[in-house]
């Protein structure tokens, strides 16, 4: 039998209630459509005007990874993350663990969603979590490494720059881990400078700053790096569109 899980306090607007109302109701009526979770600022706590919504959708469908879709709804950005209901019966991947211990279940069919989340409760903060979790971040920032080597031995230097520091991003999240600091990724900066300052090691996030160019970011640099973001994603837009024009005349023709 459908039913939602116990009702939880969450502090949410009138306008972003009733959307989620709206969504859930849309989707719970889904076969494949186990289970409905929130999850990101808008489940933490923290989000502000301009946060969208994060959801959680456990998926019956028979996919290996998880993927996402974003949709309008009730004038809100809602990115809807689909995960195969056979990541809850073992092992779960690492990048799940955040949002199913952070998550507010909206609707479970079976318990899977709830006893999976009762898990990750209890789980999340052991050492084996987080080494499995610090694992995972120690291998990104491998493969990162050896891009930017890569990139710097055919003296692509441009690449090897941006590949070097997405591998010091990538170690650096062990320190957020450890800390048990909760991920995101527009706090980054936020979650990693509270963490290096519980282990006494605030240097470490000024090396960082200084090695990514962002102790030079100041109002004007970023409003026209935005600026310039908005123009090439509106070429982009417009690009896409005549090429898909373009390709649907050439299936007709």
């Amino acid at each position: 039998m459908h039913r939602y899980s116990e009702p939880v306090v969450i502090t949410l607007t009138e306008k972003v209630r009733r959307t989620l109302e709206k969504v859930v109701k849309e989707m719970r009526v889904k076969e494949n459509v186990y289970g409905i979770g929130l999850f990101g600022s808008r489940s933490r706590g923290d989000a502000v005007s301009s946060s969208g919504v994060d959801l959680l959708i456990l998926d019956r469908d028979k996919f290996s990874d998880e993927y996402v879709e974003r949709i309008e709804a009730g004038g809100l950005l809602v990115d809807v993350d689909h995960v195969p209901k056979q990541w809850i019966y073992g092992p779960i991947p690492p990048e799940a663990d955040q949002k199913l211990y952070e998550m507010q279940i909206l609707y479970d069919r079976d318990w899977s969603l709830t006893n999976t989340k009762l898990l990750m409760a209890k789980s999340y903060g052991s050492p084996e979590r987080i080494d499995i979790r610090t694992e995972a971040h120690v291998m990104e920032s491998d493969i990162y490494l050896s891009r930017a080597t890569s990139a710097f031995s055919r003296e692509d230097l441009q690449s090897a720059h941006l590949f070097a520091i997405a591998a010091l991003e990538s170690i650096l999240k062990v320190l957020i881990e450890v800390a048990l600091e909760p991920f995101s990724s527009s706090r980054f900066l936020e979650k990693l400078d509270t963490s290096t300052q519980k282990f006494s090691v605030q240097s470490l996030f000024g090396e960082y700053l200084k090695t990514s160019g962002l102790d030079r970011a100041d109002e004007a640099s970023v409003k026209e790096k935005v600026g310039l973001f908005k123009t090439i994603w509106d070429e982009m837009s417009v690009a896409a569109r005549k090429f898909s024009g373009v390709r649907v005349c050439a299936l007709q023709g």
